[in-house]
């Protein structure tokens, strides 16, 4: 196993790597004290945990965890913090894989232990035990991998695949107003071969807000006269966990996003 820790104290680094190697004798451990460095060794080594002090200069661990996952999708990432307050809402900070300084070797393995039990959950659970997740949130979209939502833990289905692929751009685009005419343009950039007109777009938009409907999700999207408003507060997806570095949106990551739709690029 190669791990890697970053920190821009050098006796964390010390005292972190020294538990690491008793826990794991046979792995390798890799040290940094900046986001350079870090990310000089993600390059050249596949890294299987990546472990980030929250509060670092110019680059925090935070975001230093978003390029790191672009970069080497398949590493699980750590967040380390010396301050309790500087992780909000999480019930079980080490089994969510948010580690106090200094490490210490029960956390790990209570981390490692529930790590296993989340990645074999189903996936409409995955959020459910963070308390970070708003009671609000209605729709649950997957991201990652091939687009999915869900309902609860109940999928939604689509009778047009258009139909689908239109909620997934409006997800993706992060826009709480969008106009058919937009929805159009940025339609017909990334499908040249398949252009669509106005008119179709426009029907697409009324058979998503009536398939929302239909699946005891009203309001989600509406239509108000020439645009259409979408409920961003009422979406929860990994995507959303991911860009605000959420240690499960950001473990979730595994080099897919959106499958099979040409105009989804997290980079």
């Amino acid at each position: 196993m190669n791990t890697l820790i970053v920190d821009d104290e050098k006796i964390i680094l010390r005292g972190s790597e020294k538990v690491f190697r008793e826990l794991w004798p046979e792995g390798s451990f890799f040290t940094a004290s900046d986001f350079r460095e870090a990310l000089d060794i993600v390059y050249a080594h596949p890294i299987d945990y990546a472990i980030l002090d929250m509060t670092m200069p110019v680059m925090d661990g935070q975001e230093l965890a978003m390029h790191i996952k672009l970069l080497s999708p398949s590493t699980n990432i750590l967040f380390l913090s010396a301050y309790s307050s500087a992780f909000p809402n999480i019930r079980e900070p080490e089994a969510e894989g948010y580690l106090m300084k200094p490490l210490l070797k029960q956390e790990i393995l209570s981390y490692m232990k529930k790590h296993e039990e989340v990645i074999s959950a189903p996936y409409p659970l995955l959020f459910s035990s963070n308390e970070g997740t708003s009671p609000a949130k209605r729709l649950l979209a997957k991201c990652f991998g091939t687009f999915q939502v869900y309902n609860g833990t109940d999928e939604l289905r689509f009778t047009d695949p258009l139909v689908k692929e239109l909620l997934a751009l409006c997800i993706y685009m992060r826009k709480n107003t969008l106009t058919a005419r937009d929805l159009h343009r940025i339609w017909n950039v990334y499908h040249p071969q398949q252009p669509v007109s106005a008119e179709k777009i426009s029907l697409l938009c009324r058979d998503l807000i009536k398939t929302l409907r239909f699946q005891s999700l009203p309001g989600i999207i509406t239509k108000d006269f020439m645009q259409y408003k979408i409920d961003l507060s009422a979406i929860d997806s990994d995507f959303e966990h991911f860009l605000n570095g959420d240690l499960r949106g950001l473990n979730l990551y595994h080099g897919v996003f959106m499958e099979g739709y040409p105009w989804a690029d997290l980079s």
